[in-house]
């Protein structure tokens, strides 16, 4: 979803740039983004797409960051075994799956340091 939709002109205090180099679990494909926390909606914005890092923002419709995993690091990842498995019930799945899959898929794909620097900010 293009992050124009529920993150425009995010308040300062409510987004942070972040980095590989300034995380070691760093899992995406991209060097950098932007955490935005919009009304309790987490968001990674890279480019001009944001992907959900939350539930909240799972249910305003956006997508865990699938598209920015990189899947190399992702195999040396505890859930490895389990991500193929759930991206592919996220993808064909109604709702009850993407309700199930999402959370995880979002567990599976966000780096815990970005969860704690995402949660200081939706405080």
């Amino acid at each position: 979803m293009a992050l124009s939709s529920l993150s425009p002109g995010a308040a300062a205090a409510n987004a942070l740039a972040v980095s590989k180099a300034d995380h070691d679990d760093w899992l995406y494909n991209v060097p950098s983004g932007r955490l935005v926390c919009v009304q309790g909606a987490l968001l990674f914005e890279s480019g001009t797409q944001s992907y959900a890092l939350n539930d909240a923002a799972l249910e305003r419709g956006y997508e865990p960051a699938l598209a920015l995993v990189d899947r190399a690091v992702l195999e040396e990842h505890q859930f490895a075994q389990y991500f193929v498995r759930w991206e592919q019930q996220w993808r064909s799945g109604g709702p009850a799956a993407r309700s199930t899959y999402g959370p995880a898929l979002i567990e599976a794909t966000t780096p815990k340091s970005l969860r704690r620097a995402g949660a200081k900010l939706c405080d």
